[in-house]
């Protein structure tokens, strides 16, 4: 499969900073870890995986850049606070794992890394830098990104494979609760050089990238409530929310330009709402015996934040529904001066020690602490215009060497 780049992709690449001529397959790829949590009584160990692939003709990158977006200590707990910003370039090497605490809680006299000897480590050379980048004042909450684009300096920005991947699991230490998830590796865009495929929006994890319904945009994801703790009930439901910034169409609805994640005050609004398109003003959820309640309370959040869900009810609507009921969780527009529509959003549930799980049944209780989390997704793409006139989509799948779900937008020329 051939891709030629046309007018639109050369200027992307342009404004990028670096050229598109003469450019081979270097390995390059980002994903994202949305969510990562630091206190006093958590942390969040992180797995980064180098892969290497010779179908690529070229090594693994011999280091990883890690940037995170953070707020700590007082501003951890702000959703409208703006985040702070720290990276570091880490050694890295073919075929390697590196697993690390984010906070240096575990792994302090390690460079934060556990499962393995820094000292005798025979094939990755870890140095002397610690891996443990919010080793700060906490509590501190983050998004991380992680990739490997600086390699052979700026040329790995363009190539198409899916070369990092990893996964986080976010640890309550003093009870022993965890819960976790994949790292999120969005899709290229791509035109090529001299034939050989360039991706066009690097540190893009736009729902316009998504791959498997990561980032919620213009959808209703539904979502079921537990009995709030806060109204008599055992379980804590909070969202977790890291705003995405969105591609853009232009005029015509064609695909323009990449979002860009590196940023620090990206901001995205929140609500739960029962999807009622005849109605003026929806209602927040459906109790437990199918009655709307109204009392909408949307939440703003910058960068990043939580949320807990009893915060989007009005007080009155929460004392009708103590036991909890289904709604639906909406993504919109944030605050200026940098709004966006798209976020990933992760629902936690918990509840701290033991529970009473049915109170109608006489062996109802659950000892020790309920930890569950859920990656909220819906549908995939659904940001992409698609023509009044017609009932054609405008994104196409395409297979760019391992990058199985490369989308192909119209304004993007591709030639098989």
């Amino acid at each position: 499969m051939r891709f030629k780049m046309n007018k639109l992709a050369a200027a992307v690449a342009a404004t990028m900073g670096v050229s598109a001529v003469g450019i081979g397959t270097a390995q390059a790829d980002e994903i994202l870890f949305p969510y990562v949590v630091a206190s006093s009584t958590v942390t969040t160990l992180v797995s980064t995986i180098n892969i290497y692939e010779d179908y690529f003709e070229a090594p693994a990158a011999s280091q990883l850049h890690y940037r995170y977006y953070y707020k700590n200590g007082s501003n951890a707990e702000s959703n409208s606070a703006t985040c702070s910003e720290v990276d570091e370039r880490l050694p890295s090497s073919p075929n390697d794992i590196v697993t690390f605490d984010v906070s240096g809680h575990f792994g302090t006299d390690n460079l934060g890394i556990i499962f393995e000897d820094v000292a005798t480590s025979s094939n990755a050379n870890y140095g002397s830098k610690t891996f443990s980048l919010l080793n700060i004042t906490l509590p501190v909450r983050a998004f991380l990104v992680v990739d490997n684009n600086d390699y052979l300096t700026g040329a790995g920005l363009f190539s198409t494979a899916n070369s990092v991947a990893g996964e986080a699991v976010v640890l309550e230490f003093v009870t022993g609760a965890a819960w976790g998830y994949a790292a999120y590796n969005a899709a290229g865009i791509y035109g090529t050089s001299d034939d050989s495929p360039i991706a066009i929006n690097a540190y893009d994890f736009s729902d316009a990238v998504e791959t498997a319904g990561e980032v919620i945009a213009d959808s209703y994801v539904p979502v079921a409530l537990a009995p709030f703790a806060t109204t008599g009930g055992e379980w804590t439901t909070k969202f977790f929310v890291t705003p995405i910034d969105a591609a853009t169409f232009d005029s015509s609805g064609n695909w323009s330009a990449p979002g860009n994640q590196l940023q620090s005050n990206l901001s995205a609004t929140i609500r739960l709402a029962v999807q009622d398109p005849s109605s003026a003003t929806q209602d927040v959820m459906f109790d437990r015996d199918e009655l709307p309640v109204s009392g909408q309370v949307p939440q703003v959040v910058t960068c990043v934040g939580a949320v807990e869900a009893t915060t989007m009810l009005s007080e009155g609507a929460l004392n009708r529904v103590p036991d909890g009921g289904w709604s639906n969780l909406v993504v919109s527009s944030g605050v200026s001066p940098n709004p966006t529509d798209e976020a990933v959003v992760i629902k936690l549930e918990y509840n701290p020690s033991s529970l009473e799980v049915d109170t109608d049944s006489s062996t109802s209780s659950v000892d020790g602490v309920v930890n569950n989390a859920i990656w909220l997704r819906k549908g995939i793409r659904e940001s992409f215009p698609v023509p009044a006139s017609s009932s054609t989509p405008r994104v196409q799948i395409y297979a760019a060497d391992l990058d199985i779900n490369s989308p192909a937008p119209e304004g993007v020329t591709y030639a098989q």
